[in-house]
């Protein structure tokens, strides 16, 4: 009686195919997200040699960056408001929004009084404002984003492309957030030479380098 042993074959990998949500391999690099490292790390080649591949360690390209998404809404710390009396009245200001409400609580605004915030074309009387708002922290909502003026700020990101114009309370509220860096370029838009975020504060401005229509020079 014969007996038949079953011979093992040694079938080659085949490569897996890529996968929408991520992959184990990302052109040369191999970047291996952190819920595949286990996995990659018991990968086996044809011929039996184990390949052992260790996450690419995060890179100075890959630092965070103001993306356009964070640009919905301006936290009003960063909103500049002027006033006048009347609208042909001499300007005052900018004010902060905190100082804008406490003018306004303290009955020191009158209704018929024309502001605007800083970087606005129009004026609105403060009556309107109200009539348009559902609070009465008029000057301490988030508010979107001007439109670019054509007095803003540009910087160089960490890929050397230009962004911007943006304006300054974008600038500033991107700076105390750690999104911009004091190596960052900047200049104001479309004709003075880059400088630095740490020589603009050594300039001029100290903390607070982007101040609302004023350039660096």
């Amino acid at each position: 009686m014969q007996r038949h042993f079953a011979h093992s074959v040694s079938l080659p990998l085949v490569p897996l195919p890529p996968s929408t949500e991520s992959s184990v391999f990302q052109n040369t690099d191999f970047v291996i997200p952190a819920r595949n490292v286990s996995n990659a790390l018991r990968i086996m080649s044809p011929d039996g040699v184990e390949i052992k591949l260790q996450p690419k360690s995060q890179s100075h390209s890959q630092e965070k960056q103001p993306r356009p998404e964070e640009e919905l809404l301006v936290d009003p710390l960063y909103i500049s408001w002027e006033f006048r009396q009347h609208q042909l009245g001499q300007v005052q200001g900018p004010f902060s929004g905190l100082e804008m409400h406490y003018r306004y609580t303290q009955k020191k605004l009158p209704g018929d009084v024309w502001v605007r915030r800083c970087g606005e074309q129009d004026w609105i009387c403060l009556a309107d404002l109200k009539a348009q708002g559902s609070t009465d922290k008029l000057f301490l909502q988030p508010l979107p984003p001007l439109s670019p003026a054509p007095f803003g700020w540009e910087y160089v990101d960490l890929s050397g492309a230009l962004k911007g114009p943006y304006l300054s309370e974008t600038m500033s509220m991107w700076l105390d957030q750690g999104l911009l860096f004091d190596h960052t370029l900047v200049r104001v838009s479309g004709s003075l030479p880059f400088v630095s975020i740490r020589d603009l504060k050594a300039k001029k401005y100290g903390a607070c380098p982007f101040m609302p229509g004023v350039g660096y020079l």
